[in-house]
């Protein structure tokens, strides 16, 4: 994740957003040195979320975890060391 003011953003905002689209790049814009806005790829904020979403709601939370850990119970990992 990168910092960037506010102004250097606005001048130069084909270029910060060909970084976020081409290299997946995270920028906070930053105004009187704080952190005022982030701009990221969709696809990140969209996985951020989905896990905020499931780790918001406890309920399914425990639900995935017995699932997990029935699942691990079933199918061992055997390690060949």
């Amino acid at each position: 994740m990168k910092t960037v003011n506010k102004t250097a953003f606005r001048n130069n905002f084909k270029t910060y957003l060909n970084q976020v689209n081409a290299k997946s790049e995270t920028f906070v814009i930053t105004k009187k040195g704080y952190g005022e806005i982030v701009v990221m790829p969709f696809d990140e904020y969209s996985k951020m979320r989905e896990k905020q979403k499931l780790l918001n709601n406890f309920e399914y939370y425990k639900e995935l975890e017995e699932s997990v850990n029935q699942f691990k119970e079933t199918y061992p990992i055997i390690d060949e060391d």
